[in-house]
């Protein structure tokens, strides 16, 4: 009950393990040569002075969120009819810098191999790779679905493993039916019911069942771009129902009740949760949040750049009297600008604060430290760390502060999306009903 809105498995893990997996590359630590397939190219005997930019070592500078050392290349993609970006992990086990950096040389050396020859992305065996009509034609079920992920690699990192978790999933239970042959349009409602039936018998709950469904809408959606299909058969699977219990926030008198004990038994945790209620910002958001950011833009804004910010839109938080003062306390005039503000011990360090592991010190050394007479817990699961989001949200609305200062703040894409959140907190009153309602 850690309730950091994020969790470890967002899916069960023995249910789709019966099925299979999905096959990984074939290159290792100890240096065997790699093969076309593992950078995800396909070989064309016919086709060969395809514009590529050669494969090269990056090395991220010191003080980088992302320290992984990676290939990086540009290679002719027959979908997009261009040439693309693409990054390559490789050797993310070998602990030695050096050791890994020598190792990606060397795959560099193969990589650029493979290009120059006319390796390339998305071909079809025996179809003419500058053909896309031919290829769109000739793809299959599950090259398409793969082809969705990739299109999504270069969201945020835990966006994109999501992505790949429900897809691969989705893709072992095609296999598991013996469909790996079907055409993306053989994809229909029937098997989409059966593939949200599998879950359900599985024991999957109703939410993360929808998870399923619209991961996989989306990449379908990805298809239709292409013009590879041309309708989205999720989309006529009728969703479960969800309850929105989980947005719960303190009432004033637990508010007083638990400030006043971190006040006096863990103040860095109170500084931390003042933070989230003055900026209605997100614990992954917090966590990963650099000191250079606060008053980069604006001195009374606090920057989030797209790759950290939860509608993956760069925001701006506004800095209001009362968070400057938790922000001093903080003292962040004086730490490294490329430090996170909540590192080790919630003050400002080098490496960030996990937002789990943030969400469980809150339940264990503070909510849990609350009893009944009758040795229960005072405050259940349902209250969290995310509960003074929360609880900053249903104090400012009730005071009358805008939706759109709210959506503002809380970094919200679309009306509806507000809307919906407000109507989870309680938040949704129409007056008729109280003043109208006619009574027997």
């Amino acid at each position: 009950d850690s309730g950091s809105g994020y969790t470890r498995k967002p899916r069960k893990v023995g249910a789709f393990a019966l099925l299979g997996s999905v096959p990984k590359g074939k290159g290792t630590v100890a240096g065997t040569i790699f093969l076309p397939s593992d950078f995800g190219l396909m070989y064309s005997e016919s086709k060969t002075g395809l514009p590529y930019k050669p494969a090269k070592v990056m090395i991220p500078p010191d003080g980088s969120k992302d320290s992984r050392i990676y290939i990086e290349c540009y290679v002719y993609d027959a979908l997009k009819e261009k040439a693309i970006r693409k990054r390559y992990y490789k050797y993310t086990d070998v602990t030695d810098r050096e050791k890994q950096i020598k190792l990606l040389t060397k795959a560099c050396v193969d990589l650029n191999k493979f290009l120059a020859d006319g390796n390339h992305l998305n071909p079809k065996n025996g179809v003419d790779v500058l053909d896309t009509f031919a290829y769109k034609t000739n793809t299959n079920l599950i090259a398409g679905l793969r082809l969705a992920l990739d299109s999504k690699s270069s969201l945020r990192k835990k966006t994109y493993t999501n992505y790949k978790l429900y897809g691969n999933d989705f893709i072992k239970w095609i296999k598991s039916k013996g469909l790996e042959k079907m055409q993306p349009a053989g994809l229909n409602k029937l098997l989409c019911d059966q593939f949200k039936k599998f879950l359900s018998d599985n024991g999957y709950s109703n939410r993360t069942i929808n998870n399923y469904l619209s991961h996989n809408q989306t990449l379908f959606e990805y298809l239709i771009s292409l013009d590879i299909v041309k309708e989205n058969p999720f989309k006529k699977v009728d969703r479960l129902p969800v309850g929105m219990g989980r947005n719960v926030a303190f009432n004033k008198l637990q508010q007083k009740e638990l400030t006043k004990y971190m006040a006096e038994n863990y103040p860095e945790m109170l500084v931390f949760c003042q933070y989230m209620y003055y900026t209605m910002a997100r614990p992954n958001e917090i966590c990963n949040t650099l000191v250079k950011w606060i008053g980069l833009k604006a001195p009374d804004k606090i920057f989030l750049p797209e790759e950290i910010s939860k509608s993956v839109l760069e925001r701006n938080i506004t800095i209001t009297p009362a968070l400057q003062k938790i922000l001093d306390t903080l003292h962040l005039d004086v730490a490294n600008p490329n430090h996170y503000i909540f590192s080790t011990g919630l003050r400002p360090g080098k490496t960030p604060m996990s937002p789990n592991k943030v969400a469980d010190k809150f339940t264990q050394r503070v909510l849990k430290k609350f009893k009944n007479k009758d040795g229960a817990r005072k405050y259940g699961p349902e209250y969290t760390l995310y509960s003074w989001k929360h609880t900053s949200v249903v104090n400012n609305y009730r005071a009358g502060m805008s939706r759109a200062a709210l959506k503002q703040q809380l970094g919200y894409k679309y009306d509806y999306s507000l809307e919906a959140y407000l109507k989870s907190l309680a938040l949704i009153d129409e007056r008729d009903l109280k003043d109208k309602f006619v009574e027997l």
